[in-house]
């Protein structure tokens, strides 16, 4: 390896790191780095290994020499966006997602991470931007529409998040977290019905998504159809008996259908498994305050 051209060593070590000879890439990078310290590809790669095995400090130190070195290559800013998003540095994380899109505006994916950067830091309207600049870049990415619509629907552009939504699922039709957002937002809507259109769509390509029964039980809730809404929440607290949200929506459907006792008893076990539950708290009080009752 020694005796061949840098570049063709570094385009060696990327291959071998494609094909998940991790060992061999960074041997590569270290050999390299072992004549020039500052070749930033190699920086660039073994930093990127280092990240891969969860050494976050070394990525970063290694991505961000390579950036010194060569500052006008997007890759290396999008990698270190990625390293200090890991991190939970997501303002820095988003500086260094902005330059890769300077430096390359016309790559989605750069687009597109710079919006999860935003999503992750709770920056909706900014992230509703980046993932729009991602779908006009590659109008037939199904997971770029999904986010897309995750963040219209956020920001209050309801009407446009569900188009994003349906643009995702006809390119992808059996994409269940795509039907569980467009039911989250139909739903959102108060379009009921069509909630539950997607709500069962996504239980019969996912029969054991604990998270597709609880959506159904809500939208099935909505409509009044709480023999079916029950049946919904025990499918789903049978596939994950420790989400708290599930039992305190089963109490509500038990409460409202006359059983009492069993709601009082689902309120108590949501409360067990999430201690300080706003919403399981007050479901409790109601039922035991209707009771003439004062929680324990």
């Amino acid at each position: 390896m020694t005796t061949i051209p840098v570049q063709q060593a570094i385009a060696l070590a990327i291959q071998q790191s494609k094909d998940g000879q991790f060992f061999e890439a960074e041997k590569i990078c270290r050999q390299i780095l072992s004549q020039d310290p500052n070749q930033p590809a190699a920086l660039h790669l073994l930093g990127m290994l280092a990240h891969r095995a969860g050494n976050i400090p070394a990525a970063l130190e290694l991505v961000s020499h390579a950036i010194e070195r060569d500052p006008s290559t997007s890759i290396y800013h999008q990698d270190l966006g990625i390293v200090l998003a890991d991190a939970g540095r997501l303002e820095e994380a988003i500086q260094s997602f902005t330059r890769a899109v300077e430096l390359e505006p016309q790559l989605a994916h750069s687009h597109y991470n710079l919006g999860y950067a935003y999503e992750k830091a709770g920056r909706w309207s900014q992230a509703a931007q980046s993932y729009q600049n991602a779908v006009s870049l590659s109008p037939e990415n199904s997971l770029f529409l999904h986010n897309l619509g995750i963040a219209l629907r956020l920001t209050g552009r309801l009407d446009e998040g569900i188009e994003a939504f349906q643009r995702a699922l006809a390119l992808r039709p059996n994409y269940v977290d795509a039907l569980l957002s467009l039911g989250n937002a139909l739903r959102q809507r108060g379009d009921a019905d069509a909630a539950i259109s997607a709500y069962q769509s996504a239980v019969a390509l996912a029969p054991n998504s604990a998270d597709a029964h609880n959506n159904l039980g809500n939208a099935l809730q909505d409509k009044g159809r709480l023999a079916e809404a029950i049946d919904a929440y025990r499918k789903a607290m049978a596939l994950r008996p420790d989400m708290p949200g599930t039992h305190t929506n089963l109490g509500n459907a038990l409460w409202a259908a006359g059983s009492r006792d069993e709601a009082i008893a689902e309120f108590r076990q949501a409360l067990s498994l999430r201690p300080g539950d706003a919403e399981a708290e007050r479901c409790l009080a109601n039922a035991l305050h209707s009771r003439g009752q004062e929680p324990a």
